[in-house]
């Protein structure tokens, strides 16, 4: 079969894949946010597509170049289209994990496998890429360390994976003798790495570093080369020792009091879930619950046990690791592309090798290029991704496929490497404004959410807080602009009978609308129904016609959406006591809230309310 059959076959398989997981999942309810991301990953595909036709359908590539590229693409659709269909500030209020992270990987590889493809006939651009990351860690790392000491730890958490990642690399290039000469130059960055690896505080990877250094020790010396050609035996040695014992005996304990703990669910509970979940809606087993929406599924489906935990009413918005995740959200399509992109991995790693085994220049670049892609891609299963993590990975797959499946230089037309560029600037541009006001929009409501917590100035918050509707979902910005209002109009009806007109219709008007705004921008997230339910309990208190019913029927869709919530059921139990004047209702609502959680002390306390009246 001619390569440009295997490429047609590919690229029609992935449009079908692409239609199914844009269109299909729209007819069950989540069509306005799919028509956005959708218009976003038709364009990713587009570009894909004239990439691969024009550059590769003229050429003979072997069977591997179509695997891939096939995987890759495949897996960018699936990240891309996840990416830009979560990028919310609710879900990146404290940090931007995999969201913004997943757009940049994008870019990341979208780049260099293109640009490198089409613009660089030899390795003098990967070698010049080394070269760049070796300048750029040695700069690195120490402000990896002062942001450590200063306990700046969500700066921190992204500077620990890139110094674990890049002191990987470099030390792999010890292994394959890159610093020849005994330059100052060289055993800095020889012991950067290192210290890289111990910032990182990751025990795994020390004992990794530490076995592959002994064996690069033990080579050295079987081989009794002289000092002149590398690394003396001694310098692996003296490093190897210090790893070890920095695995017994931590070496940095500064940085091990300000890295940031990541807590998450343990993969016994993403399976329950995962399973829990299917058996709800069977159709979900092929196309997920949709990108990035685990959340909602936690809220759903989480074992009844996590509320006899501290960490009951914490909102993971992952599971265990990616990979399981997204075999959740993305269901068996979209969890089987990423590990269809991982055997491509290790048939592309392993062949590499054994095509470079003889020529040691290309040799260091396929190797390092393959364990960093192994590395990453591993983490990428067993936690949640880091933006650097996800940078640096599918930087390297896209270097890795590079090397190792072409064969010969692609003469590319002048005018057809001009429109890509082109579009390739477009696709740029337009992402990063996307994300850089995104960006903005999440800061500046961190600001405001800053303020609130350190002066306790409703009025000064409501005024500060500025919800905006430029990019895909800010309800939470507008579920906490609502509170504020309903907190505010509370106080004011405290300090006076008689509070000013003007100012208690526009707050109730206003908290009215905020909270209707977050329902109509999420309406798979329960926290906005209970808050609008709370609004209009607010309103029910000043006198409002029909907003009794309204607010019971926000409390039924919130414990729709989170069944094993105490707190929803508490605050119809409230509802139904204060307003309904239904004391027989409560109390059998407020005893599902105990079942949920016997500890509950907020029920329990409303219960001797009941008690006492009884």
């Amino acid at each position: 079969m001619s390569s440009f059959l295997i490429q047609l076959i590919s690229w029609v398989s992935l449009t079908v894949l692409t239609v199914v997981l844009l269109v299909i999942p729209t007819a069950f309810g989540r069509s306005d946010e799919l028509i956005r991301s959708g218009i976003l990953s038709a364009g990713a595909l587009i570009l894909a597509m004239i990439g691969t036709i024009f550059f590769v359908s003229k050429e003979k590539h072997t069977v591997s170049y179509s695997l891939i590229s096939f995987s890759i693409f495949l897996t960018l659709i699936v990240i891309f289209f996840s990416a830009f269909f979560s990028l919310s500030p609710e879900q990146s209020i404290f940090g931007f994990g995999m969201e913004v992270g997943t757009v940049i990987s994008f870019l990341s590889l979208f780049v260099v496998y293109f640009v490198s493809l089409i613009s660089f006939p030899n390795i003098k651009f990967l070698q010049t890429f080394y070269s760049i990351l070796r300048i750029t860690f040695l700069i690195f790392t120490p402000i990896v360390f002062t942001m450590a000491v200063l306990d700046t730890q969500s700066v921190v958490f992204d500077m620990f994976d890139f110094a674990v990642f890049s002191g990987l690399i470099l030390l792999l290039g010890v292994a394959f003798g890159e610093f020849q000469k005994h330059t100052i130059y060289n055993y800095v960055v020889i012991f950067v790495a290192s210290f890289g690896i111990l910032l990182g505080n990751d025990r795994i990877i020390q004992v990794a570093i530490f076995v592959s250094l002994l064996l690069i020790l033990l080579v050295k010396l079987y081989a009794k080369r002289k000092s002149e050609e590398g690394v003396p035996p001694y310098l692996s040695g003296f490093f190897a020792i210090v790893l070890l014992g920095s695995f017994f005996f931590p070496a940095v304990p500064i940085v091990q009091t300000t890295q940031p703990v990541e807590i998450r669910p343990s993969f016994q509970v993403t399976r329950i879930i995962a399973q829990d979940s299917i058996l709800d809606n069977p159709v979900r087993s092929l196309l997920g619950s949709g990108p990035a929406t685990f959340l909602y599924d936690w809220h759903k489906y989480k074992p009844l046990a996590i509320n006899d935990t501290p960490l009951w009413n914490i909102n993971f918005r992952n599971g265990f690791g990616d990979v399981p995740t997204l075999f959740i959200t993305l269901g068996i399509l979209g969890g089987f592309a990423f590990l269809f992109l991982f055997a491509a991995i290790l048939y592309a790693g392993i062949s590499g090798v054994a095509r470079y085994v003889l020529q040691k220049e290309k040799l260091y670049v396929v190797v390092t290029a393959f364990a960093a892609s192994l590395y990453g891609y591993i983490l990428f299963i067993l936690q949640i991704e880091s933006v650097a993590n996800l940078t640096l990975l599918f930087i390297f797959i896209g270097i890795l496929s590079f090397i190792t499946d072409r064969k010969k230089v692609i003469k590319v037309p002048v005018l057809v490497r001009r429109v890509v560029a082109l579009l390739m600037l477009l696709v740029i541009a337009g992402s990063a404004f996307f994300v850089t006001t995104k960006i903005y929009d999440v800061f500046s409501f961190e600001s405001d959410l800053v303020t609130f917590n350190k002066s306790g100035d409703v009025a000064a918050a409501i005024s500060g807080t500025q919800c905006t509707t430029k990019n895909i979902g800010n309800a939470v910005c507008y579920r906490f602009l609502a509170e504020l209002q309903r907190k505010h109009l509370q106080d004011i009806f405290e300090e006076s009978e008689t509070p000013p007109e003007d100012l208690s219709l526009e707050l109730a008007s206003g908290m009215l609308l905020n909270a209707e705004r977050a329902v109509t921008i999420n309406k798979y997230d329960y926290r906005n129904w209970m808050v609008l339910g709370n609004v209009h309990t607010q309103l029910s208190l000043m006198g409002a016609d029909d907003t009794f019913e309204k607010s019971l029927d926000s409390y039924d869709r919130a414990i729709e959406l989170a069944p094993k919530d105490p707190l929803v059921l508490l605050r119809k139990a409230q509802l139904l006591y204060y307003l309904g004047k239904d004391e027989a209702g409560a109390r059998v609502v407020l005893t599902k809230s105990l079942e949920l959680k016997s500890d509950y002390l907020p029920a329990k306390s409303f219960l001797d309310v009941l008690n006492q009246v009884e």
